[in-house]
């Protein structure tokens, strides 16, 4: 029953992200000058397995986002762990199509980065987070791609890392590259 009630809950946050709508938003931060675009979804990895899970739904998410102050843009991925269980001070692997492609972590997270709920973190309070410098083009493969999974650590360093497929976001994501692109014109 309990199990049942959580799938319910998943679906209906991706149906009201889908029924929002998914064109990106600005934002103006006053304290540093900078205005950002925000992805309106963000790219949701659920931990374990969605039909078997048997405790509280875990996800990593990865909000895309581009600053631009004065003129100089610069692009990020924050990921946020929705789970004890995922350590994101570990590099994340993106695996598509056909390629696959490392991010390390920032050594530390951006002072210049909006809060947290601009950058769609989940719920309230202190949840674990890590910033990873981007492109224009790693957000272009991300949303063209038919398979999106990500790995959170490297293979072969004491434990074997996990793999979460991706649910929902990549929508949103090609929306938010037509935005940017669109900016640049």
């Amino acid at each position: 029953m309990k199990q049942g009630l959580l799938f319910l809950a998943l679906t209906l946050f991706l149906a009201s992200g889908a029924l929002a709508g998914t064109e990106p938003r600005e934002v103006f931060d006053e304290r540093t000058g900078a205005t950002f675009i925000v992805v309106h979804d963000p790219l949701i990895f659920p931990v374990g397995h969605l039909g078997g899970w048997r405790g509280p739904m875990q996800f990593v998410s990865l909000t895309a986002l581009e600053r631009d102050h004065a003129g100089e843009l610069s692009q990020y991925l924050v990921a946020y762990a929705w789970t004890e269980l995922v350590a994101l001070d570990k590099p994340l692997t993106i695996t598509l199509d056909d390629r696959t492609i490392q991010l390390q972590p920032l050594p530390a997270f951006p002072p210049v980065l909006p809060d947290d709920q601009v950058m769609l973190a989940p719920g309230k309070g202190r949840i674990p987070r890590a910033a990873y410098t981007a492109t224009r083009q790693l957000f272009k493969v991300i949303a063209a791609s038919k398979r999106v999974s990500l790995t959170v650590g490297e293979e072969g360093v004491g434990q074997e890392a996990e793999h979460y497929d991706l649910v929902d976001g990549q929508k949103a994501l090609g929306k938010f590259i037509q935005h940017v692109e669109g900016a640049a014109q």
